[in-house]
């Protein structure tokens, strides 16, 4: 297939309120996932690229110089509601005293995407390594998962201005809360708790937000966790403690009853680095890196990655339906608020690819955006 590569310019300004179809990649420089995660010996800044669906091929805007890190689950970003100011977690920094290694960060940064340049108009500090992050559909509230922590930062947003409102505990240390999600009707979120294997239930009364008894069982250990639009269901994904080809899973969890309840497990392929559930629900896509991280001459080593394609039936039950092939370490996945395309992250090959969805199936566009780093986590324009 023709594969059209869009060139890598630098674009001061945005119009963000133009289109609510937008999708951003935060891009890092510091950090190489090939055989072992390791610092790089000539970082490049971290960026973002944004891309805006309102013609396709999207058009692109590249931001230089906003700290983020792969270092989390693919989700260490977060839109506004009205797409005009974005959330940006800075999560790890290289060492200073050691330049092959690295500690945890604690900012969060805001930029306002609709000056001229684009550019961060405040930073807040919050727990140790935030990771996964949301924002509320008023766009009054953020919640941020504490990798190296054992809390949900909370932060109050209004205009340019970010507050850090308090801590709230929702594992015990070690746990390692990575992900975090809003139901739309802005009363509960859902905690991705990784090495313990659940997800937590939290309450939320305005800005108000307290942790809760429930917790729902996962697939394997949860690592991302996103919550349809229309706020029907919500999926994690998680892997077990094996070492080989054993497939991954995600967790199906239905939000329409008095309680969020955990009503399926689906298998997806090896090694699934994020998911994404569709704005209306029917439909989630999975990043898998099926092995295209290890060394060359590893048995388990791919020259791919793979999206999953899962999707509901008449019945309410989601089956999985394709795997298409992608580039390498595919990292965040996200669908269009139109659930019309999918773009996913393909971390060394420093591009975005592009997939269609036609009926039950996705097909691949051809187009390949180019990022200024290794692309490594993502959100979506509601």
């Amino acid at each position: 297939m023709l594969k059209h590569t869009l060139p890598l310019v630098i674009a001061c300004t945005f119009a963000a309120q133009a289109s609510g179809q937008l999708i951003v990649s935060a891009d890092e420089g510091k950090i190489d996932l090939i055989d072992h995660t390791k610092v790089v010996e000539s970082p490049v800044p971290d960026s973002l690229t944004i891309l805006d669906f309102a013609q396709f091929p999207p058009s692109v805007t590249r931001v230089s110089d906003i700290s983020n890190s792969v270092l989390g689950p693919p989700s260490n970003l977060a839109l506004t509601p009205d797409s005009t100011r974005l959330l940006v977690a800075s999560s790890i920094v290289i060492d200073p005293s050691n330049k092959d290694g690295y500690s945890p960060d604690n900012r969060v940064q805001l930029l306002d995407l609709t000056a001229d340049p684009v550019q961060v108009v405040d930073v807040v500090e919050v727990g140790k390594q935030p990771s996964g992050m949301c924002v509320s559909a008023d766009g009054k509230l953020a919640l941020v998962a504490n990798r190296a922590a054992n809390t949900i930062s909370v932060i109050g947003i209004e205009g340019n201005k970010l507050t850090h409102l308090g801590e709230v505990v929702v594992c015990d240390e070690g746990d390692n809360p990575s992900d975090v999600d809003i139901t739309p009707d802005g009363k509960l979120a859902l905690v991705a708790v990784n090495t313990a294997g659940f997800v937590r239930v939290l309450n939320i009364d305005g800005q108000t937000v307290t942790s809760t008894e429930r917790m729902l069982s996962t697939f394997g250990n949860p690592y991302r966790c996103d919550i349809s639009d229309n706020g029907t269901i919500a999926v994690t994904n998680g892997g077990g403690k094996g070492n080989g080809r054993d497939p991954a899973g995600i967790t199906i969890i239905d939000l329409t009853g008095e309680q969020p309840q955990t009503v399926q497990y689906v298998a997806t392929g090896y090694g699934a680095e994020s998911c994404a559930v569709s704005p209306d629900g029917s439909m989630v896509a999975v990043a898998l890196i099926n092995g295209s991280n290890k060394p060359a001459d590893d048995p388990e080593f791919r020259d791919h990655g793979q999206v999953g394609f899962i999707v509901r039936d008449d019945d309410g039950r989601f089956e999985h339906e394709q795997f298409i092939n992608v580039g390498r370490i595919p990292e965040g996945i996200a669908f269009t608020s139109d659930n019309r395309y999918v773009v996913v992250q393909c971390h060394p090959d420093r591009q975005l690819w592009v997939l269609e969805v036609k009926g039950e199936k996705l097909v691949d566009t051809g187009v390949r955006i180019e990022t200024q780093a290794f692309p490594s986590g993502m959100t979506a324009s509601r």
